[in-house]
This record gives structure tokens, sequence and C-alpha cells, in this order.
């Protein structure tokens, strides 16, 4: 299933567009940067090659939360052991900071997928009343 690797390059692209539209614009300027085209783009191809159902039983969204939260814990723990070496401490936050990012991201991105893909879910046939 090529989803999930499309969701990882998605996701960095995203950031990646977010850093750069933070460093050309002023804060406060009322910028936003959002993209939900590829989520239901996602929706409809999973739709089209019957592959709705394969996608679900991955749950390949939760892997990636339970991912996040390891690397998030192991990060923390490495933090508290560096606690003398300011460099070390500041690096150590950044990357606790990126992990967050990319755990936002991929947040924001399951919910629209789930979200696109409930436009493309199969009609119920109303029920008799």
């Amino acid at each position: 299933m090529i989803v999930p690797p499309l969701c990882v390059n998605f996701v960095d692209a995203m950031l990646a567009g977010k850093e750069r539209l933070a460093k050309k614009g002023k804060a406060g300027d009322g910028a936003m940067f959002t993209d939900d085209g590829f989520a239901i783009g996602v929706a409809y191809v999973l739709r089209l090659l019957a592959q709705d159902d394969a996608f679900g039983a991955l749950h390949w969204f939760d892997a990636v939360r339970a991912k996040f939260g390891q690397m998030r814990a192991a990060a923390d723990g490495d933090a508290r052991s560096a606690a003398k070496d300011k460099h070390e401490r500041q690096a150590l936050a950044v990357t606790a900071r990126k992990l967050d990012e990319h755990l936002h991201e991929f947040e924001l991105l399951r919910y629209s997928v789930s979200g696109a893909r409930i436009f493309f879910s199969p009609a119920e046939p109303p029920q008799a009343r």
C-alpha cells in the first residue's frame, strides 16, 4: 500500500511549507497554510481501488501516534539524563518540539483523511417509515 509513505512525504512537505511561510511573513500577518486536497485525493483513490477497508485495517495513524509517543518519551528521558549540559538540553528541546510538530501535523492529516473518507463512503439506502 502506497498511502503511508505518501502521508509521510505530505507531512514533511506541509511542515517545510509552514516553516517557509513563517520565515517569509511577519508574525501576526494573518497568513494561513492548509491543503485538504491531498486527503480528499487519498480518500478517493482508496475508494476507487476498493482499498478503504484494507487501509482502515492497518490502523496506520494509530501506529504513527504510538511511534511518536515512544520517540518523545525517549527524548524526555535523554533530557533528564542531560540535565547539566546546556547545549545538549537545548538540542533535545528542539528535537522534542519537532516531534510534537510532526505528531500534530499527522493528527491534522488523520482528521482530514477521516473526514474525506466520509465523502466517498457508500450511500445507505433510505429506510422505510
